[in-house]
């Protein structure tokens, strides 16, 4: 079951795997679930060749270790966009997270498919994990440019972003730099 589930959304591009109705971030739900997928598969089958090697196995444990935790960050963006209103000012930041962990795993897919021991079981992961080969490389120059425009401007997205920031007091660096950043935006005027 976890193998066709794999094989499937993996071929597919997740294009038809469950997701919630979320408007532009329903594509992140589908990779998640994807992803997931593919996780719970190279999962089983490195236990199953593996076996208690595994564990000796340090590198590739870790990078096993690296998706699952990329994959727990992420569920924790789409949580917190969720908890925040699905905010359309807060996707650029959504998007830089999502696309910047989906590289990420699909680095550390390559890796484990590269270095496993058992080469056979190494190309017949490839085939069910990264068909296509790796896909992902990161946010888009315009993504980050985006991100850019969110944290150098007062706007609800930025204030949504640092709501939880611990500041400190007036001699602490991020309290420095908060207010360094308010003088900034209060003298903008004046520069324009």
């Amino acid at each position: 079951k976890t193998a066709i589930r794999a094989f499937a959304r993996n071929w597919t591009g997740g294009l038809f795997a469950p997701a919630p109705k979320a408007g532009r971030a329903t594509r992140y739900y589908r990779q998640m679930s994807r992803y997931t997928a593919a996780f719970a598969f190279i999962s089983d089958i490195a236990f199953l060749t593996l076996g208690g090697e595994l564990k000796r196995r340090e590198l590739l444990s870790a990078r096993l270790g690296d998706i699952l935790s990329e994959l727990y960050l992420l569920s924790g963006a789409l949580k917190r966009w969720e908890d925040e209103g699905r905010q359309d000012d807060d996707l650029p930041l959504l998007a830089w997270c999502m696309d910047s962990g989906f590289a990420t795993i699909e680095q550390r897919f390559v890796e484990i498919i590269e270095n496993f021991p058992a080469r056979p079981v190494g190309w017949m992961l490839r085939l069910f994990i990264l068909p296509f080969g790796r896909r992902r490389h990161g946010p888009t120059d315009r993504t980050i440019r985006q991100c850019a425009q969110i944290i150098l401007e007062p706007c609800p997205a930025r204030e949504r972003l640092i709501d939880n920031v611990f500041i400190g007091g007036p001699e602490e660096p991020v309290a420095r730099l908060t207010e360094a950043f308010r003088l900034m935006v209060d003298t903008q005027p004046i520069h324009d």
